[in-house]
């Protein structure tokens, strides 16, 4: 739990600051950060399982053909292991929960105060 606390708030101002910025397809950019927000938690909770599968699953999958492992691995039969993976899910789905609100909290910062010697007291 702690670590997801301190994980998803820096990758969210990570992602604010970034969708912050002027570039192109900055629209197509913020849906994509939005996107594992906006799917159903169950939804979520399917798609890393399969993920995460022993025998079928994509990371399994990847690891093989890219000779990272001799044989599958059992992601979610270690503790420690499943742990850890439990985090990079949380992280995952409630970091761009967590961009949008502090992009929203950027937005509505006055252009002058963004820029050097904006300030005024």
């Amino acid at each position: 739990m702690a670590l997801s606390i301190l994980l998803e708030p820096v990758l969210g101002i990570a992602l604010a600051v970034l969708m912050n910025e002027h570039f192109r397809g900055k629209g197509l950019a913020r849906q994509a950060v939005l996107f594992p927000w906006a799917l159903p938690t169950a939804r979520n909770a399917l798609m890393w399982r399969w993920m995460y599968n022993t025998d079928r699953g994509l990371f399994n999958a990847l690891a093989l053909q890219t000779g990272l492992v001799a044989r599958p691995v059992n992601w979610l039969g270690d503790d420690v292991l499943a742990m850890l993976l439990r985090v990079v899910v949380s992280v995952w789905k409630t970091s761009s929960f967590m961009a949008l609100i502090i992009l929203a909290g950027l937005q509505a910062i006055p252009g002058s105060c963004t820029r050097p010697g904006g300030w005024t007291a």
